[in-house]
């Protein structure tokens, strides 16, 4: 009875061990947009001449405005991307009806160029490789905007209308992707509306970027001068990423405790 009485004792302590590590490493790897009136731990690029990505807040950025733009934003420390939930607001305005591959894609990539990488006009991810991005497309009318999942900065086919959550509504987008080892998910909120989730079955993302750690961060691109304001403003906010470590990954760490109480 005393035997079992420690070997329970010593599960539970390794079980309280182990979650705690977990836990400790997953706030560890929080990440997002710094709130002091500046992008620390961030690169930002623009191929346009229009005005740059301005802070509007605490913890929001106005990624584009005006007709032309093409930008991207890494932070520039890769990220575990073997398991991951992100979450970020997207909000736009003045967007210009009918503007061909306008918006915004979040992207994970390992780019040669690394956080220097901007892609082509088509929300400025084509061409970056490898990769895989979530789309927000605003290029189809005011009555509708799409989704997408791509790869390697490959667009067409595959986009899927958000309806009943619309671009067009300029109000909060909340999104949230989540990848748990094969499955990509992605769900949209606004307000009592809801896209989702989408699920798309991907594979190992390590073994597409070539790497279990790769660049975190967002392209957007504008393109034409039609419509109000002559291309659309685009807003990110309450940007986190956190790795998600795997069973196995929690396992070992538990093992690793359990041996240790029972020495």
């Amino acid at each position: 009875m005393k035997q079992l009485m420690t070997s329970h004792r010593s599960e539970t302590v390794a079980v309280a061990v182990a979650m705690t590590l977990l836990s400790a490493t997953a706030q560890a790897a929080v990440l997002g947009f710094n709130g002091n009136q500046e992008l620390a731990g961030w690169q930002y690029n623009q191929t346009d001449t229009g005005t740059p990505l301005q802070i509007v807040g605490d913890n929001a950025i106005q990624f584009t405005a005006g007709p032309n733009n093409r930008r991207s934003l890494w932070f520039t420390t890769p990220q575990d991307i073997t398991q991951f939930e992100a979450n970020f607001t997207y909000r736009a305005s003045s967007i210009s009806a009918s503007a061909s591959r306008q918006g915004l894609a979040f992207v994970i990539q390992n780019s040669p160029s690394g956080v220097t990488t901007l892609g082509g006009a088509s929300y400025g991810y084509n061409g970056i490789t490898p990769s895989a991005a979530v789309t927000i497309e605003t290029d189809s009318g005011p009555g509708r905007s799409f989704t997408g999942y791509y790869t390697n900065g490959v667009l067409g086919g595959g986009s899927a209308d958000m309806t009943p959550v619309n671009a067009y509504e300029f109000t909060d987008i909340d999104v949230n992707v989540r990848y748990q080892g094969s499955v990509l998910s992605v769900t949209m909120t606004q307000g009592t509306d809801v896209f989702g989730p989408r699920n798309y079955f991907v594979g190992s993302l390590a073994s597409l970027l070539g790497s279990p750690t790769a660049y975190v961060g967002f392209t957007g691109a504008t393109l034409n001068t039609q419509g109000a304001g002559g291309g659309a403003t685009q807003f990110l906010s309450n940007f986190s990423f956190v790795p998600e470590p795997t069973t196995g990954v929690a396992m070992l760490v538990g093992l690793m405790a359990l041996r240790q109480v029972r020495r």
